[in-house]
Parts: structure tokens; C-alpha cells; sequence
């Protein structure tokens, strides 16, 4: 988060790749933390599955 801030307090332009993986945290905690890095973070990079595991969006139309 650090990094995150101070990249972003510099004028950077932050981008995130999320990529969420199971086997290393559970999608709750993921959420939490990246709810908090969001803050700080320009662009984001996922699919609709990642963005409702990691960012807790509601994504309508990923069942189709």
C-alpha cells in the first residue's frame, strides 16, 4: 500500500492487475485488502469473474 500511495501521490498513473488466486487468500480477504488499495490505484485489470471475487462488484450477464 505504500507503494501504491506514494506512486499515486507522485502523479504516476498506478495500474493493478488483479489476479486472484485461490490457493493463496480467500476471496473475502482479497476484497478487503483491495478495497483499501483501490484508493490509490488509476487503472484496473480483470474480468467480471475477478472484479466480483476481488473488488465484491455484482457483474450482471456472467452467467450468459
Amino acid at each position: 500500500m505504500e507503494a501504491l500511495k506514494a506512486a499515486h501521490e507522485s502523479g504516476a498513473i498506478v495500474s493493478y492487475d488483479i489476479n486472484f488466486r485461490s490457493n493463496l487468500w480467500t476471496s473475502e480477504r482479497a476484497v478487503e485488502v483491495t478495497k483499501a488499495l483501490v484508493l490509490y490505484i488509476d487503472v484496473r485489470i480483470g474480468n467480471e469473474e475477478i472484479f466480483q471475487k476481488v473488488l465484491g462488484l455484482r457483474v450482471e450477464g456472467t452467467d450468459e
